[in-house]
């Protein structure tokens, strides 16, 4: 009887097990899709590959056949004609969004309640994704790092101002050249460089930091060989100096931006949290925001709290009037072996075979409606737009700048005209004044007084003082020559007066004796 109980309970197990079989075999796609039965479909947006129809505006595909008119995207249509080739005709589609996105996906694999899970990506050319059968259809060109536009003048003032190490060196450097240069000069070129330390050593802080910068305006120069040794030597060294200074505020401000940068190293990125985004992030060592959807995404980029964000290179063209109406530009494209496709649930060789053949065949279509879906791409904002646009920093310096210079023009410009007015006036005043064209009356300037000028202690007031004292003196020269010319002509037109009464009696003589001789 116990031997009997046993064998009943074995045969007893082995049917459920068979029929569990029948079962678990009665529910599969390659059934489903023979039978004509509802294939489930789970799924998240992303686009172009599926997404809610009337989320965005560039909605150029539609589901042709099963797939709810809400649902749009490259997959539905794919999955649409891939049906029609390898399952009965009334097979349907039946989608059911997954809020979580591809945090879920762990869950999803484990219940197993399932026949196709989309958008899902891979390494290209991968058969499986954790023990399920992987079907690749679109491989993506690779992600695109999204920065905003236009520089915020907080950054970039920050940036600058790391910099101020070597402006603190350069100081240093000037001064201690500067000190050193008066040692040299103080003895023998005392016009240049006084003896007097607070003038001298200012002196030869302005000749050292000009000097350094290339400049030399050339009102400083060393005379003495250790001087001029000391020039030669100091600027090499300000050559080296400058060129430091240009490549740390270069360095500083580019670091600002994103734009043309490879290296994620420490950046601060947002991304769809588990998505193939994410991992390329945690691949870079970027600071990494993992957000649930792609509007997060786009939005964390919008308020500045992270440096840029990584999206799919095929979804751009969904995004296309955001990202130009908020001055969001791809600042680089990072090369990623990702392959987009679909998750099958187990027991669908035969399903899975022919959607394979079905994908291959029609290669060509997919490659046209992928150009229909991602041919375009957001205009690239140039450099100097970049700083100057969008009502940055750089665009008020300049507006305002472009401003003053034209008020600066329109007030230089009408007090020109206000001069020559005056001048007009003055001169027709002038010659107003003048009665008898014979009468000429010199004014007597007389003495110009004697100059008397201190040199200052600067090189730039000694030359000033020496070239007005030489102004000065011609101009006495000047007023001396004039002088003496309006003596003389005084003296000219007196002799030349008497001149005229002496013959003027002389006729009035001959003209009386002319009667006598007649008579």
């Amino acid at each position: 009887m116990i031997r009997e109980r046993k064998m009943m309970k074995h045969i007893a197990v082995m049917f459920l097990f068979i029929d569990n079989v029948f079962l678990a075999n009665a529910v599969t796609v390659d059934h489903k899709c023979s039978t004509g039965g509802r294939l489930t479909v789970l799924w998240w947006g992303q686009e172009p590959y599926i997404y809610k129809f009337g989320d965005k505006q560039e909605d150029n595909l539609k589901s042709k056949v099963d797939a709810p008119a809400s649902i749009s995207g490259m997959f539905p249509l794919i999955l649409d004609q891939a049906l029609e080739r390898c399952c009965k005709s009334s097979t349907t589609l039946n989608y059911t969004q997954v809020p979580e996105g591809p945090a879920g996906l762990d869950q999803l694999l484990a219940a197993e309640d399932f026949d196709l899970i989309l958008p899902v990506g891979a390494e290209v050319g991968a058969g499986t994704v954790r023990q399920f059968s992987f079907t690749g259809l679109l491989e993506s060109p690779g992600v695109a790092v999204l920065i905003k536009g236009n520089v915020s003048g907080a950054q970039l003032l920050l940036s600058v101002l790391q910099g101020w190490p070597i402006l603190v060196f350069i100081l240093i450097s000037a001064s201690l050249a500067g000190v050193v240069i008066w040692l040299f000069e103080r003895k023998e070129n005392t016009e240049q460089f006084p003896e007097s330390f607070s003038h001298g050593v200012f002196e030869g802080f302005w000749w050292a930091f000009i000097t350094m910068t290339t400049v030399g305006y050339g009102d400083l120069a060393p005379k003495t060989i250790p001087g001029k040794l000391l020039g030669l030597i100091w600027m090499l060294a300000g050559l080296i100096i400058i060129t430091m200074f240009i490549s740390i505020i270069t360095a500083a401000l580019t670091n600002v931006s994103l734009l043309g940068r490879t290296n994620l190293r420490g950046v601060t990125i947002s991304v769809v949290n588990h998505s193939e985004e994410h991992k390329l992030g945690i691949r870079e060592i970027a600071n990494v925001e993992a957000l649930s959807n792609s509007d997060q995404v786009f939005q964390y980029v919008l308020d500045r709290r992270v440096e840029g964000a990584l999206v799919d290179v095929h979804g751009l063209k969904h995004h296309i009037n955001a990202l130009t109406q908020h001055n969001i530009q791809v600042g680089n494209i990072l090369t990623s072996h990702v392959s987009y496709g679909a998750i099958l649930a187990r027991n669908s060789t035969d399903f899975l075979k022919c959607f394979n053949e079905y994908v291959q065949t029609e290669e060509q279509w997919l490659y046209n409606i992928l150009a229909e879906n991602t041919g375009t791409t957001q205009e690239k904002i140039s450099v100097a737009e970049d700083y100057f646009g969008s009502g940055g920093i750089f665009s008020i310096t300049v507006y305002g700048g472009l401003a003053l210079f034209v008020v600066l023009m329109a007030a230089g410009i009408g007090w020109e005209a206000y001069k020559k007015n005056k001048m007009k006036n003055s001169g027709k005043s002038g010659a107003s004044s003048i009665t008898a064209p014979t009468a000429i009356v010199l004014e007597d300037i007389g003495t110009h007084p004697t100059p008397r000028l201190s040199f200052g202690h600067a090189p730039s007031e000694q030359l000033v003082s020496k070239h007005s004292m030489e102004i000065m003196k011609m101009d006495e020269e000047l007023n001396n020559f004039r002088r003496d010319w309006q003596e003389k002509r005084t003296k000219m037109l007196e002799r030349h007066q008497r001149e005229r009464a002496v013959s003027g009696m002389n006729g009035d003589t001959n003209s009386s004796l002319t009667p006598l001789k007649g008579n």
